[in-house]
């Protein structure tokens, strides 16, 4: 049963898209959707692997400054002048 819905499938796929009225415009557009879905998708990894390129150098940047200052290994533990202004983390004490 499986094998003659395929087969049903593939021959109505092929009368639509080998039909000799509208077949070119449908091949045409089909193209033209895949291109479209191709671009969008090759833009979203390339803005999910600059973002993550980002992050890291941030984390590396933190890290460092850290080391160098020879500061506890909590991002809290603020010294000097801003350890005496909020940090701005958290806008109400409630959350």
């Amino acid at each position: 049963m499986n094998r003659i819905l395929t087969s049903a499938a593939i021959g109505a796929l092929a009368m639509y898209f080998l039909d000799p009225q509208a077949g070119r415009r449908r091949r045409a557009r089909t193209r033209d959707k895949m291109e479209h879905a191709r671009r969008r998708l090759r833009n979203a990894y390339e803005v999910t692997a600059r973002d993550a390129r980002h992050r890291a150098q941030g984390l590396q940047a933190m890290s460092r400054r850290l080391l160098q200052r020879g500061a506890a290994a909590d991002p809290c533990a603020m010294q000097g002048p801003a350890a005496a202004e909020p940090s701005g983390w958290v806008s109400r004490r409630s959350a």
